[in-house]
């Protein structure tokens, strides 16, 4: 029907105003129904894109927290809601492993967007460092940051969205080992633990040596390097490169210094040794032993065993050496506890020490005879081990009793216990051969030592109160004779036999004179011989005449002949009184 030919047949008058009002209100219920409409449709417009889009957020491919992420990993990130944009996105990696020599820093990223916003939905960008791979042994941490509508209504506001993802990486193999390594055992091969069971392994050995690397089987976290016959006292080995069984490559080289076990030489044998004749002597090594094989010559006798306590220590004992003889000690072979062999043969003199030399007889009187009192000592040229056996070793005639006494480790004396006869020849023989008289280094008399002296001819000084005479007598024969003075009657000197007690080369006299009754004070009173308690052979330095009684008791001479008798006479020697 065309609406407009239609014809429209108004009211009469007085409903005119009915249909006007009639008219606006269905008009409003119009614009109503219009507006409800619209909105409805925006309604159902927002609900359907929130349905699609969701609300805002950022996902990523990789789960926080996320470990032995591989090193070619690229991480997705997705940013989802109406109008999401990426604002940035940084990526900061940190070592695990403090020797890497890799510093925490911002890693240079690279970003491939897949998903454009438009039409309006979501963003998806692949994320991976810009040198093309993720480091191994890193801890990462990818921060992004995004904005979305939550609905898609122009006039509200973006959502700011964050993201932090953390992951680690891959490890990569690192050997566990020391940097210097000693091997207990000869040719066995150096162990390296590794922190990652191994597929490959790549190294070099400096000095260049001939040697060979396996990875253990059974446990591929263990890598072995033998070095067949190892020739330097220690090698560089550099690990190179080494592959893990999670295709991780070893990141940077690694040294280690390997201590073969040590080869048995022997210490201090550049100069000859001096030995001890029939004592063992050690020979030091630089390392415990477990065998030795030796010669020597010129041929001799020879055991030998390593010290239980201290197997650096090879003790050999020697027989039938002879004195002042060099010998030469031949090792052969020897071999260390640690199975090291000797590196080359090598040869150890030894010195034995030359024979003891006769001893020399002193008797203090720088003559070839002593006093009858003499105590002589047997003097040797070096210190005596066992003095016991060198005492025994001596003999003297003739028999007077009497003991040794060690002056110090060289000199011993004999101590009579009653004087020498005179004029008699004495004689001390010392016996040869080890088992006597030996030094500290074992050295001993070859030949019998005879050492002798003769004793003095007896000597005795004898007064004759009668003729007023002092006379002395060596032997049988009168050598001297003088004027004396001896004690006036009452104050008479004794008669008798004595012997001189001891000597004084000056004296004082005082007392009494009880014949006189005076006293005397004399000073320096020369070349005195007591012989009997007061009474003495003495100088008169105050009398001038000789020949006659004249003294308190005492036999008085000039100062002059008294020394002559002082000289002469030791002490011991008899005095003979008589009338």
């Amino acid at each position: 029907m065309d609406l407009s030919t239609r014809t429209i047949r108004l009211p009469a008058a007085s409903g005119t105003r009915d249909g006007q009002e009639e008219r606006a209100r269905r008009r409003r219920i119009a614009w109503w129904l219009l507006c409800i409409g619209l909105a409805l449709g925006v309604a159902i417009i927002v609900i359907s894109a929130a349905l699609v889009f969701g609300s805002p957020q950022l996902t990523a491919s990789m789960p926080r927290g996320t470990t032995e992420v591989s090193l070619d990993s690229t991480i997705r990130v997705t940013a989802q809601g109406w109008s999401a944009y990426v604002d940035s996105a940084s990526l900061w990696m940190t070592p695990l492993a403090p020797a890497s020599g890799v510093e925490a820093s911002e890693v240079q990223i690279q970003v491939q967007a897949i998903s454009e916003p438009w039409p309006p939905g979501q963003t998806v960008l692949l994320v991976l460092p810009a040198e093309g791979a993720l480091r191994p042994d890193a801890a990462y941490r990818l921060t992004v940051q995004a904005s979305a509508l939550p609905i898609p209504l122009p006039w509200l506001a973006a959502t700011p969205l964050e993201e932090q993802i953390r992951f680690t990486t891959q490890p990569s193999p690192r050997p566990l080992a020391n940097e210097t390594v000693e091997l207990k055992t000869w040719g066995a091969p150096l162990a390296i633990r590794w922190s990652l069971p191994l597929e490959d392994l790549q190294y070099e050995v400096t000095p260049p040596v001939e040697s060979r690397a396996w990875i253990d089987g059974a446990e591929p976290n263990v890598a072995y390097i033998l070095i067949e016959e190892p020739e330097a006292s220690q090698y560089r080995i550099t690990m190179t490169d080494a592959r893990a069984t999670n295709g991780v490559h070893l990141q940077q080289p690694a040294d280690f210094t390997m201590v073969p076990p040590a080869q048995p030489k022997p210490l201090d044998t550049e100069e000859p040794l001096p030995i001890r004749l029939g004592a063992p002597f050690e020979i030091r090594w630089n390392v415990p032993l477990q065998h030795i094989a030796y010669q020597i010559s010129p041929e001799t006798t020879a055991t030998w065993e390593i010290d239980q306590g201290d197997a650096t220590t090879v003790r050999l004992r020697l027989d039938g050496l002879r004195q002042g003889t060099e010998y030469r000690l031949e090792v052969l072979d020897a071999v260390a506890a640690s199975g090291a062999p000797l590196a080359e043969p090598t040869t150890i003199r030894l010195v034995t020490p030359p024979a003891l030399q006769p001893p020399t007889l002193q008797t203090g009187t720088g003559a070839s005879w002593a006093p009858i009192s003499a105590r002589p000592t047997i003097a040797f040229n070096t210190p005596i081990a066992d003095r016991a056996a060198a005492v025994a070793a001596i003999s003297v005639e003739p028999a007077v009793p009497g003991s040794f006494q060690w002056l110090d480790d060289r000199r011993v004396q004999f101590v009579p216990s009653q004087s020498w006869p005179f004029d008699r020849l004495v004689t001390f023989r010392v016996q040869p051969g080890p088992g006597h008289a030996s030094s500290a280094s074992g050295s001993y008399l070859e030949k019998a030592a005879v050492l002798s002296f003769r004793t003095e001819p007896r000597k005795i000084i004898d007064v004759d109160i009668s003729d007023q005479r002092l006379t002395l007598i060596e032997g049988d024969q009168s050598v001297r004779s003088f004027l004396v003075a001896s004690g006036i009657p009452g104050a008479d000197t004794p008669l008798g036999e004595y012997r001189v007690l001891y000597k004084m080369p000056t004296a004082h006299f005082t007392g009494v004179n009880e014949i006189a009754n005076v006293e005397y004070d004399l000073p320096d009173v020369k070349w005195v011989l007591p012989f009997m308690g007061d009474y003495t052979i003495h100088g008169a330095y105050w009398r001038e005449t000789f020949g006659r009684p004249g003294s308190n008791g005492c036999v008085s001479l000039s100062d002059d002949d008294a020394k002559v008798v002082y000289d002469w006479a030791p002490v011991g020697t008899t005095v003979r009184i008589h009338e």
